[in-house]
């Protein structure tokens, strides 16, 4: 019966240590792209959080800026209760549209 030759040639020899090595650079890849979305992930997050932070900075500065305004906050100056309701009026306007710019913000 015939024998098998079972040995390689240093050709062959070669393109299977390059054939290994190449399999070895893709999962090395591979783990260095799950690692960099790990990351992009956590500077996602990190985003998220400061953009909270931010819409919430931005709902008090607009209640601030909405008191502020009135007139009934000036030395001397003596509010009706139809001012009163109107200043309060206007600020709950404006906390509810703030508010809800930030619910259709974290929505998305």
């Amino acid at each position: 019966m015939f024998r098998k030759n079972t040995a390689l040639t240093p050709l062959e020899t070669r393109k299977r240590i390059l054939l290994l090595e190449s399999e070895l650079n893709r999962n090395q890849l591979l783990g260095d792209l799950q690692d960099a979305t790990v990351g992009l992930h956590a500077q996602v997050e990190r985003f998220r959080s400061l953009r909270k932070a931010a819409s919430s900075a931005a709902v008090w500065v607009a209640s601030m800026t909405a008191f502020r305004a009135s007139p009934s906050l000036h030395p001397g100056h003596k509010s009706s209760w139809l001012q009163s309701i109107l200043l309060a009026a206007r600020v709950s306007v404006t906390l509810w549209a703030a508010m809800k710019s930030v619910k259709l913000s974290r929505s998305k």
